[in-house]
C-alpha cells in the first residue's frame, strides 16, 4: 500500500512514530468488530452490527497521498511536518455479501480465499462463497452469541468460540448434509438492493468437537499454525490450549441444549460428538476478561490482549510446567456427570513477557507475519505495534474517533486495518521508509535488521 500519512514522529521513551491512517474506508453504519484479509492482501472482509460484511478491494493503485516526512527519531520533541489528509473512500467496495438477521461478530477468510465465515449474535454461523455471494452452509449449535470464527490453516476445518462458555469445531466441507431452505436478501455493488431469493444451503447441527470448561465468555479462538492445536481466551480471565484433533478425546452424546438448537423437534438423536473438557494446558495471569487470543507465526507462543490494559505473551509449547490437579469449577464444568470432577492439567501463571502503555481495555491483537511484531487495539482509540523482543511502542496509530474493536496485519506484514466503533476500517502503512533511527535505543538487533530492511535509515560514524 505504502501510502501512510505520518502526522509526527517522536522518541520519547519508546514511541518510534505516530502515525495517522493512509486509507479511510467507509459504508458501515454501525461499529465494525472485526477485519480479516485475503490470503493474498488484495480484499478485505469487514463485519459490523449494522448486519452486513462489506468486501474491500485494498488492491486498486497507489493513489493515497503520501506525507513527505521524514524527522529524526532521537530527539525528544516532535517535529512538525505537513498533515494532509488521509483518502476517505468507498470506491474500493467490491461487494455486500448480505443483510442477513444477526449482528456480526467475527469474519475469517479461508486459506485459499474463496469462502468467508462469519458469526454474529444469532448463535449461528454463515459460511459463504466469496465470488457468487452465496451462503454455502449454516452452522447451528452455540446456544449463546458467536464471537469469534476461525478457519483451520488447511481450510478442512472451522472454530467458534461463543458467550455460552463453549469452542466448537466444525467440518468445513460442503457435502450432502441436511438441507433446508433459507431465505437470504443479496446486496451487491453491481446489482439493485433488496433482491430476494430462496437458496438451498447445507444445515450443520452437529460440530466435530466441543471444547468446555471455561466459566464465563468465550470471546476468541486462534488455530496454531500447523492446525493441531486451538488457543481460547474467555471473560473468565484464563486462556486455554487444546488438542484439535478429532478422536482422541472422550466421546459421549452431546447435550440438546449444547448442540441440538438447529434440530428439528421429533428429528433422531443426533450422533455421538466429541467432547473435550481437559484442556492440554491453563494460562492464568490478566487481571480482568481476556479479549483475544493469537499464536505466533512458529507456534511457540500465544499473544493475549485484556481489559486490564495489558498484553501478554506465552508460551505455548507443553512440556513441564507445573502441574496439579485443577479445581472441577476452573476446567470441569463440561465433564459427564458421574465421571472424575478433577483432571491434571498444566497451569502457566508466569507469562513470557507483559507489554503495557495502552490506558483503556486493549480488545484486539495480532502478530505480524515474521513474529517481530504485535498490533494491538484499545478502547483508548489508539492502535500500537510493539516489538515482540524488545516489548517497545514502536509506532502509535492515532485516527480512530472511538474504540478500536479489531487489528490485523497484512499477509506481507506491511500494513494493518483496524475498525471499530466510529464505523470506519483504516488501513495504515508500517512507515519503515520514514524513520531514522539513528540513536534509538533500546531496539534489538532484531528489530534493527527489520527496520532497515524496510528502508529504515542508521548513520554510522
Amino acid at each position: 500500500m505504502k501510502n501512510a500519512n505520518l502526522a509526527s514522529v517522536r522518541f520519547a521513551g519508546h514511541t518510534l512514530a505516530v502515525a495517522s491512517a493512509g486509507i479511510i474506508l467507509r459504508g458501515h453504519a454501525s461499529a465494525v468488530l472485526d477485519v480479516s484479509f485475503s490470503p493474498d492482501g488484495g480484499r478485505l472482509a469487514s463485519a459490523s452490527w449494522d448486519r452486513k460484511v462489506r468486501l474491500w478491494d485494498i488492491a486498486v493503485g497507489n493513489n493515497s497521498p503520501v506525507a513527505p516526512l521524514a524527522a529524526s527519531a532521537t530527539g525528544l520533541q516532535l517535529q512538525q511536518g505537513s498533515e494532509p489528509q488521509a483518502q476517505t473512500i468507498d470506491s474500493r467496495l467490491l461487494n455486500v455479501l448480505q443483510e442477513h438477521a444477526f449482528s456480526g461478530w467475527s469474519v475469517s477468510f479461508s486459506p485459499n480465499g474463496s469462502k468467508i465465515a462469519l458469526a454474529g449474535n444469532n448463535c449461528t454461523l454463515l459460511l459463504w462463497d466469496v465470488n457468487s455471494g452465496q451462503v454455502l452452509k449454516v452452522f447451528k449449535g452455540h446456544t449463546g452469541v458467536v464471537q469469534s470464527v476461525s478457519f483451520s490453516p488447511h481450510g478442512d476445518k472451522i472454530a467458534s468460540a461463543s458467550s455460552d462458555h463453549t469452542v466448537c469445531l466444525w467440518d468445513a466441507a460442503v457435502g450432502n448434509d441436511s438441507k433446508e431452505s433459507l431465505e437470504v436478501s443479496t446486496t451487491a455493488s453491481t446489482i439493485q438492493q433488496g433482491t430476494t431469493a430462496e437458496v438451498q444451503v447445507i444445515i450443520d447441527s452437529k460440530p466435530l468437537k466441543v471444547f468446555k470448561g471455561h466459566t464465563h465468555k468465550v470471546t476468541s479462538v486462534s488455530f496454531s499454525p500447523d492446525g493441531s492445536r486451538l488457543a481460547s481466551a474467555s471473560q473468565d480471565k484464563t486462556l486455554r490450549l487444546w488438542d484439535a484433533a478429532v478422536g482422541n478425546a472422550p466421546v459421549g452424546p452431546l447435550a440438546a441444549s449444547a448442540a441440538a438448537s438447529g434440530t428439528q423437534q421429533g428429528a433422531e438423536p443426533l450422533p455421538q460428538t466429541i467432547i473435550d473438557s481437559k484442556p492440554l494446558k491453563l494460562f492464568k495471569g490478566h487481571a480482568s476478561y481476556v479479549n483475544s487470543v493469537s499464536f505466533s507465526p512458529d507456534g511457540s507462543m500465544l499473544a493475549s490482549a485484556s481489559s486490564d490494559k495489558t498484553l501478554r505473551l506465552w508460551d505455548a509449547t507443553v512440556g513441564n510446567d507445573c502441574v496439579g490437579p485443577l479445581a472441577a469449577s476452573a476446567v470441569g464444568s463440561g465433564l459427564q456427570q458421574g465421571s472424575e470432577s478433577q483432571a491434571q492439567v498444566i497451569v502457566d501463571s508466569t507469562p513470557l513477557k507483559v507489554f503495557k502503555g495502552h490506558t483503556k481495555r486493549v480488545n484486539s491483537i495480532s502478530f505480524s507475519p515474521d513474529g517481530s511484531m504485535l498490533a494491538s487495539a484499545s478502547s483508548d482509540k489508539t492502535v500500537r505495534v510493539w516489538g515482540v523482543a524488545s516489548g517497545l511502542v514502536l509506532a502509535l496509530l492515532q485516527g480512530h474517533t472511538s474504540w478500536v474493536k479489531c487489528v490485523s496485519f497484512s499477509p506481507d506484514g506491511d500494513s494493518l486495518a483496524s475498525a471499530g466503533n466510529d464505523k470506519t476500517v483504516q488501513l495504515w502503512d508500517l512507515p519503515y521508509l520514514q524513520w531514522n533511527i539513528t540513536g534509538a535505543k533500546g531496539l534489538s538487533q532484531e528489530l534493527i535488521q527489520k527496520f532497515g530492511s524496510g528502508g529504515a535509515v542508521e548513520n554510522h560514524r
